[in-house]
């Protein structure tokens, strides 16, 4: 029974962390959760910790990667490594919830595609972006799937997709492909 009230204390800590944009505090919280096999709450489930801890590290990486070009090539490199923590998460989550919930395991791939896109991975990131455009046909997929289409010199799949968002902050980008 302790152990249960421990984990449900991390969860809630660290979705405190999150909120306040403490990314590395939230992973380490979300990580003992995890570690002691959390059973799951109203808070988040076993499965929904990886995608919780996986949103952290994925916006650690982004807030990290705003930053890289000022620093150094160190920052650069731990980005790139939350971007790949993230993604391992992203896919751990997917690997627990594909048996209960296609939808939910193909909602997924679009965090893990952000993730790929992040890391550098780009023919993965436009797979997983690809599938998740199949279930749910928002806007914000494309402007991701193009950029990773741009990264990959496929300006015209990127072009297209840029068009098929009217709100796309990728507008400098159709100038250059």
């Amino acid at each position: 029974l302790l152990d249960s009230q421990l984990a449900k204390a991390y969860v809630a800590r660290a979705g405190l962390h999150s909120h306040f944009e403490n990314f590395e505090s939230a992973i380490a919280d979300y990580s003992s959760a995890i570690g002691m096999d959390y059973a799951g709450s109203f808070l988040a489930s076993y499965e929904g910790l990886f995608h919780l801890r996986g949103e952290a590290y994925l916006n650690q990486a982004d807030e990290i990667s705003l930053f890289a070009g000022v620093f150094d090539q160190a920052d650069s490199t731990v980005a790139k490594l939350n971007y790949s923590l993230a993604a391992a998460d992203f896919s751990t989550y997917i690997d627990l919830v594909s048996d209960e919930s296609e939808w939910e395991a193909t909602a997924e791939l679009y965090y893990r595609g952000l993730a790929y896109l992040g890391v550098g991975q780009y023919a993965i990131a436009v797979k997983d972006l690809s599938e998740y455009i199949q279930v749910d046909n928002l806007y914000r997929p494309y402007e991701w799937r193009g950029i990773a289409y741009s990264a990959l010199g496929l300006f015209d799949l990127a072009l297209r997709d840029y068009s098929l968002n009217p709100n796309s902050v990728s507008d400098v980008l159709r100038g250059i492909a």
